[in-house]
């Protein structure tokens, strides 16, 4: 039995065999400007918005995070099945390789009412009958965030938090006031039908130190001490200021099987840490013992040396971060680590992969920053909380924009190759043709993270996963278009454009390349930039999503098109304007 999470990121995912590619002769495109077309009014909203030959074969995994219920949808948007529930998302969910569904649910634990708040682990088949469910929630700890399945053990690890009152915090050394939750991690060994034994744990409260109050166990030099953890350090950046009840809300655990090390993602540090699963329960609450000889203190730790005393700002490689895990054995990048790096509205976000400073037995050099090796970050990419980035075994990376509920799939060279808006939000499904809602930042459809899992994976063994006719949201399917969609994007302009404007040129020296389209955009928006045929069907996408005020340039090849009339259409809330162009073969 393989492990579900890295499973996910691990099976051979090969390309769509589509039949009816085509190739047409080089053509020459020539551009009439055009009034604002009604024709064109009607466009895609939600589900797939664009897709291509080169889109992976798959079936993608995503749970609302306002809903019940958690779907696994084709390329095309259509229901293979769903799972439903009487809880609302705790943000994480799994397939198993048995087709059953793990996943964080809410107990709306009013102890702890930050995001991410969970409670409940719950397995439910692929049929839909509840196998196990696990509650770990009270006054004094919570289940948040994430979990993560050890198929080796058939254990389940829990991140989670504990409340540690004013006067312990002070005890230790802290000089913020008030209450303070402290991330911890149990691993749960399932029994009945809802119980489990607690068979492994590790607390960060067992790995402080501080330099503050001479007089305490704890003191000493941080910048000495990169394996622990400075108990007054504050992020100018976290989400509550560094200084609240929610210090650290850590988001992600991931499990390195080879290693038998676990990482997590410590947000409001804007770090990760690796730390030594093998050991025993009270190794992990020294600092000695285990593979490596130091217990439960970081093995590594890396995204801001401030935070630790050893660098500044400008050292910074993550802020505000989510989904931080190893990239599995077989596939591109392997060992390397994959994080969605949220950053800040000036910044933008990104997806980046580093190369770690670790030897083959997991010994790693804490001295060490890694090295960026990939990034994905196009202008106006920015998503304020939440996201998630799967690597696939043909190089391809599926992102999710937690936020919007905004799903991408970038292939080796950062084109996009599928696009898809989930249509569900807390009021139930949204029509084709109709918006989710919602404004330029969270939106009611958003979404935790989304995993596609290969038509092979042995969850489907055995099950019937032949979709409906139509998508999720209704409405015709998307035409899926042959070849890749093009969509090179300039860096934005430093001058702001007085109004919005779209303008294009023949690329005479090759007119294969028909054309280039300049967008002008003179205050932040949502663009669509799209090409139509003349019966109004979209042939490709140039831009859709969020940019900022700037100058942006895009290209569109029309190799495989036949010659007719085609219109290049530009959309925004308050604006819209189209071109024709005359294709001739």
């Amino acid at each position: 039995m393989k492990h579900s999470r890295k499973g996910v990121r691990n099976r051979d995912f090969s390309s769509i065999d589509f039949k009816y590619r085509r190739f047409c002769f080089p053509l020459v495109v020539t551009l009439i400007i055009l009034a604002h077309l009604s024709i064109l009014a009607q466009t895609r909203t939600v589900g797939v918005i664009s897709m291509t030959a080169d889109t992976t074969a798959g079936y993608t995994l995503f749970a609302p995070l306002m809903g019940t219920v958690t779907y696994l949808v084709d390329n095309f948007g259509r229901e293979i099945n769903s799972w439903k529930s009487d809880k609302t998302s705790g943000a994480s969910d799994y397939l198993l390789d048995d087709g059953s569904l793990l996943r964080c649910e809410s107990l709306q634990n009013r102890s702890f009412n930050a995001g991410g708040s969970g409670g409940r682990v719950k397995r439910t088949s692929w049929d839909g009958e509840t196998m196990w469910t696990y509650d770990y929630s009270n006054s004094s700890h919570c289940q948040q965030h994430d979990i993560e399945y050890l198929p080796k053990t058939g254990t389940v690890l829990l991140l989670a938090w504990e409340v540690k009152t004013q006067s312990e915090a002070s005890a230790v050394g802290r000089t913020a006031t008030g209450n303070v939750w402290m991330d911890h991690i149990v691993e749960v060994k399932p029994s009945g039908s809802s119980g489990g034994e607690i068979v492994w744990e590790w607390h960060v409260w067992d790995h402080l130190i501080q330099d503050k109050d001479a007089s305490k166990g704890n003191y000493g030099v941080v910048a000495d001490h990169p394996e622990l953890v400075d108990i007054n350090y504050k992020n100018p950046d976290a989400v509550m200021g560094g200084t609240s009840t929610d210090w650290l809300h850590t988001n992600a655990v991931y499990y390195n099987e080879e290693l038998d090390q676990i990482m997590i993602s410590v947000l409001d540090l804007g770090e990760v840490w690796i730390i030594d699963h093998h050991t025993t329960t009270a190794e992990a609450a020294s600092h000695s013992g285990g593979k490596h000889g130091k217990g439960g203190d970081l093995l590594y730790r890396f995204g801001n040396p401030a935070a630790y005393k050893s660098g500044s700002n400008s050292d910074r490689l993550l802020q505000l971060q989510h989904d931080a895990h190893w990239i599995p054995k077989g596939l591109p990048g392997a060992g390397n680590v994959l994080v969605f790096n949220n950053g800040t509205s000036s910044r933008g976000s990104s997806v980046d992969e580093f190369k770690l400073p670790v030897d083959a037995d997991g010994k790693y050099d804490l001295k060490k920053a890694p090295e960026k090796v990939w990034s994905y970050a196009p202008a106006g990419f920015y998503a304020t909380n939440m996201g998630s980035g799967q690597r696939m075994a043909n190089g391809s990376t599926l992102i999710c924009h937690g936020p919007k509920g905004t799903f991408y799939e970038v292939d080796t060279d950062k084109d996009i190759v599928w696009e898809y808006i989930s249509p569900v939000t807390s009021s139930g499904i949204t029509q084709q043709g109709k918006s989710p809602g919602g404004g330029m930042g969270m939106q009611p459809n958003q979404c935790f993270r989304a995993y596609r899992y290969a038509p092979d994976d042995a969850a489907f063994a055995g099950k019937n996963i032949t979709p409906p006719a139509a998508p999720v949201e209704g409405g015709d399917l998307i035409t899926v278009k042959p070849g890749k969609t093009v969509i090179v994007s300039s860096s934005g302009d430093a001058q702001v454009p007085g109004a919005f404007s779209l303008s294009s040129y023949v690329n005479s020296s090759n007119p294969a390349l028909a054309t280039a389209v300049t967008v002008t955009v003179p205050r932040n928006s949502d663009v669509t930039v799209k090409i139509y045929n003349a019966g109004g069907r979209e042939i490709a996408t140039l831009v859709n999503h969020y940019l900022s005020a700037g100058k942006y340039s895009y290209t569109w090849s029309a190799n495989g098109c036949a010659g007719g009339i085609y219109f290049v259409r530009l959309v925004t809330k308050n604006y819209a304007t189209a071109h024709r162009l005359v294709v001739l073969q």
